[in-house]
């Protein structure tokens, strides 16, 4: 799971997250949030990209145990 940003962001830029996704093996998948490069450090991209890691790996992984 690869969660980037559409916006500004000098340390990732989308085509190298691109490269490093194409690179990566099954299973996987790729979100671009439109935030610039801070933009997941917090409100509202932090939650935002939180979810979008649990669900992907509890589709993966399944429920944890209780």
């Amino acid at each position: 799971m690869i969660i980037s940003t559409s916006g500004y962001d000098i340390v990732h830029p989308a085509w190298s997250v691109a490269e490093l996704f194409n690179a990566a093996r099954e299973p996987k998948r790729l979100e671009f949030l439109p935030f610039n490069q801070i933009g997941l450090y917090s409100e509202p991209g932090l939650t935002i990209s939180n979810n979008l890691a649990r669900d992907f790996f509890i589709e993966k992984l399944g429920q944890p145990a209780e």
